[in-house]
């Protein structure tokens, strides 16, 4: 049985890399990277990989033209690129606040503008988007003020794709993450800070990639679940 074609946009992420090792056996992966030496270690377990420097804009058309004219058939795509800061508004440069704003909101923007022209070429079937994004983006955190700003745009763009393209058969929502074991956020936390994390979180542990890969699974298959914030918090609100 021929698989379903999967464009993840940040494969090479803690995030993205570790979704492509769960799901590589369902879906025939096309990853999106930056990071090349990131990228080749993750090779045999994808179909195809096309490389993409989001700070050159001329080139995001370019690039995802060359995907879908190689692979149109693609009808599954997850957004999991990004870029977190941690630092205390007053000391946020103006170099740090651009580089986010780009990152998390307008390549994001200019790659959905580009995918989705695409999509809507493959007419006669359910297509599904999902973007990454976070609780912080939902409910705010210390320190995190840009993080958060920049994470909660992701909410009104889903509600609103969603509204525009679901009668074309586009199927668009977000999967909110917690905090996330093994990467490299998780891993920078002095373990008291962990622990004090974790008493506010009902579940009383983190989020893992079990838990985000099940929940994808739904997310890229459900035919009317739509316009929604699969918040994956443990409970934490």
């Amino acid at each position: 049985m021929e698989k379903d074609k999967l464009l993840i946009i940040g494969g090479t992420g803690d995030i993205g890399s570790n979704i492509i090792k769960d799901l590589y056996s369902n879906y025939d992966i096309i990853n999106i990277y930056r990071n090349e030496e990131k990228n080749n270690s993750l090779e045999d377990l994808l179909y195809d990989s096309f490389k993409l420097d989001l700070f050159d804009k001329k080139e995001i058309p370019i690039v995802i033209k060359k995907i879908f004219l190689k692979h149109p058939t693609i009808k599954k795509v997850i957004f999991a690129n990004g870029d977190m800061t941690n630092n205390m508004f007053i000391t946020t440069s103006n170099e740090e606040i651009e580089r986010s704003l780009f990152l998390n909101i307008e390549s994001i923007l200019l790659m959905s503008r580009e995918i989705y022209k695409y999509l809507l070429k493959n007419k006669n079937v359910i297509k599904n988007i999902v973007y990454i994004s976070s609780v912080a983006g939902e409910m705010g955190n210390n320190g995190q003020a840009l993080y958060s700003t920049v994470k909660g745009s992701i909410f009104p763009l889903v509600k609103s794709l969603s509204r525009e393209y679901s009668k074309k058969g586009i199927i668009v929502n977000s999967l909110s993450l917690g905090l996330v074991e093994d990467t490299k956020m998780e891993k920078e936390l002095i373990e008291s800070k962990k622990e004090l994390i974790k008493e506010h979180i009902p579940l009383k542990r983190f989020c893992n990639f079990k838990d985000i890969n099940f929940s994808l699974e739904f997310l890229l298959n459900t035919e009317y679940y739509t316009g929604q914030i699969l918040s994956l918090n443990g409970g934490l609100f």
